[in-house]
C-alpha cells in the first residue's frame, strides 16, 4: 500500500475540524468579553502603613480585585522615597506606579525622563500646621525658635515643610525643623516635646480627626498664609471652615487658610499600553473627577492616559488588551490599510500581465491568419492538408510556433507569481491551453509542409 492509499484511509476531515475548533476556542479565549482586569497585575508605590497614600490604594486594589485586577500596595517613606524607588525599579519592573506629592524633587534631573505622569488625584492635600494652643499664632513672627516635626525623613511631608520654612524669607525665624513618624509625631505635640506639626493629608483623614477632636490639638491660622503660594509654585491656598471637625463644638472656630498641593500619579513605563488602562479605568472609577483633572506639571504627559482621559477606551482597549499590547489599534489600522493598497495593486498588475499574454498570444496567431487564413481554427489547422500555395509560408508559421512556445513559457512563469490573487491561476492555464492547441495544430502542419 503506497502512501496515497495510507493518507486516503486516515480521517483527514476529522482532524482538520479538530484543529480548527482549537483554533476557533484560543482565539475566543483572549478576547475580553466582560471587559475584565485579570490582565492587570501591578505594585503601586503609596507612602507609610495607615496614612491617605495607602488608604487611597486599598480602594484602588478593592475595586480592580471585584475585576479580576491586582494592584500591590507597597509601603514607603513617602514621595521622595517613592520617586527614588519607582526610578531604580524602572529596570527591574519589581513596581510601576507611584503616589507622589507635586513638587517633589528628582534625586537626578535626568530621572524624570525615565518618569512619566498618568494623572493627578481629583482631591488636593492639605498642610496642616497644629500643635497645643495654636489657634493663637496668626503672624509668622509668633513662630520663632519654635521646635517643629516635619514627619519622616525623606517625606513629601519633610520636603515640603522644608521648602516653605528654610526660604529666604522664612530663614530668619530659626526653627528648628525634626523629623518623627507621624503618630510619634502627634504624641510629642500633645506632650508639649514639639510646639507645632506639620502634616500633609486630606484633609477629613482620620489621623487628623482624631488629634484635633480628641488629642484637642489646634490649627495655626496664620493670617498671610496665601502669600506662600506666590513663592512655591505647586502651592495653593485653601480653607479648612469653621466646625469643619465638629459642628456642635464649632471645632475649629473660624476658618482657617491652609496650603493645598495636588497629588500625581505616576509611572516608570514598566506597565504595557492595556494594564495602564486597566489602572486609569479604576482610578476614574473609584476617583470622579480624575479624569478631568488639568495637569500642569513640567513632567513629560503619558500618551496612553492623555488618549484614554480624552476619548475614553476603545473597543480593543477593553476587549481585546493583548492586540494594543503588540501595536496600538491606530497602527494595525494603517496596516490594514497598506495591506489592501498592496492586495490591489497586485491584482491590478496581475490583471495586467494577464491583459499582455492574451494580446501577444492573438499577435503571434496572427501570423498565422495571414498565412494560412482569417477564418481557419487551430482544429481545422489541425486536419488541413497542404497546396502549392502554402509551400512559401513555412517561415511565417515557424515564427508563430516560435512566439507562442515562448509566451507558453512566460505564461507558466506567471502563474506561479506571487502576484496572483488566490484562484486567479485558472485564466492563465486557459491561455496556456489556447496557446498548446495552436501549437500542436501549426507543428502538425507544418510537419506535413516538409
Amino acid at each position: 500500500m503506497d502512501w496515497r492509499r495510507r493518507l486516503s484511509r486516515f480521517p483527514l476531515g476529522g482532524v482538520v475540524l479538530v484543529v480548527v475548533s482549537g483554533l476557533v476556542a484560543l482565539v475566543f479565549s483572549t478576547v475580553n468579553f466582560g471587559a475584565g482586569l485579570g490582565h492587570v497585575d501591578i505594585a503601586v508605590l503609596s507612602g507609610s502603613t495607615g496614612g491617605n497614600y495607602a488608604a487611597v490604594v486599598d480602594r484602588l486594589a478593592a475595586r480592580a480585585d471585584k475585576r479580576g485586577g491586582t494592584i500591590e500596595n507597597v509601603s514607603s517613606q513617602g514621595s521622595v522615597d517613592n520617586i527614588r524607588r519607582l526610578v531604580e525599579g524602572a529596570d527591574s519592573c519589581d513596581v510601576h506606579f507611584a503616589l507622589v506629592q507635586e513638587g517633589t524633587p528628582f534625586p537626578n534631573p535626568d530621572d524624570a525622563d525615565k518618569l512619566e505622569l498618568i494623572g493627578r488625584l481629583p482631591r488636593s492635600e492639605t498642610l496642616f500646621l497644629i500643635g497645643k494652643d495654636a489657634a493663637r499664632l496668626t503672624k509668622f513672627e509668633e513662630l520663632r525658635g519654635m521646635r517643629v516635626g516635619v514627619g519622616p525623613k525623606g517625606s513629601g511631608t519633610e520636603y515640603l515643610a522644608r521648602s516653605v520654612f528654610e526660604a529666604e524669607d522664612l530663614k530668619p525665624l530659626g526653627l528648628k525643623l525634626t523629623n518623627h513618624e507621624l503618630p510619634d509625631q502627634i504624641e510629642q505635640l500633645a506632650s508639649g516635646a514639639l510646639d507645632l506639626g506639620v502634616f500633609v493629608m486630606d484633609e477629613d483623614a482620620v489621623m487628623i480627626r482624631s488629634a484635633i477632636r480628641d488629642r484637642r490639638l489646634e490649627l495655626v491660622s496664620l493670617e498671610h498664609l496665601d502669600v506662600i503660594p506666590t513663592r512655591v509654585s505647586y502651592l495653593s491656598a485653601g480653607v479648612i471652615q469653621a466646625g469643619r471637625y465638629d459642628a456642635l463644638a464649632l471645632i475649629p472656630a473660624r476658618d482657617h487658610t491652609v496650603l493645598r498641593v495636588d497629588t500625581l500619579v505616576i509611572g516608570n513605563r514598566c506597565a504595557s499600553r492595556s494594564v495602564e488602562i486597566g489602572l486609569l479605568r479604576v482610578l476614574v472609577e473609584e476617583l470622579p473627577g480624575f479624569a478631568t483633572k488639568e495637569g500642569r506639571g513640567s513632567l513629560r504627559r503619558s500618551e496612553v492616559a492623555k488618549e484614554y482621559l480624552t476619548a475614553g477606551p476603545g473597543f480593543a482597549d477593553e476587549y481585546v488588551p493583548w492586540l494594543v499590547d503588540i501595536m496600538p489599534l491606530g497602527n494595525w489600522f494603517y496596516i490594514v490599510m497598506s495591506v489592501s493598497v498592496l492586495f490591489n495593486a497586485m491584482t491590478v498588475w496581475h490583471r495586467v500581465r494577464l491583459w499582455r499574454i492574451d494580446a501577444n498570444r492573438d499577435k503571434a496567431f496572427q501570423i498565422v491568419r495571414d498565412a494560412l487564413g482569417e477564418q481557419l481554427t487551430p482544429a481545422e489547422i489541425l486536419v488541413l492538408q497542404p497546396t502549392d500555395a502554402h509551400a512559401n509560408k513555412r517561415d511565417q508559421i515557424d515564427a508563430a510556433i516560435r512566439e507562442l512556445d515562448a509566451l507558453r513559457v512566460t505564461t507558466r512563469k506567471h502563474e506561479n507569481s506571487m502576484l496572483v490573487p488566490m484562484g486567479g491561476e485558472w485564466m492563465y492555464r486557459y491561455e496556456e491551453e489556447q496557446m498548446e492547441a495552436a501549437l500542436t495544430a501549426l507543428r502538425t502542419f507544418r510537419s506535413k509542409l516538409a
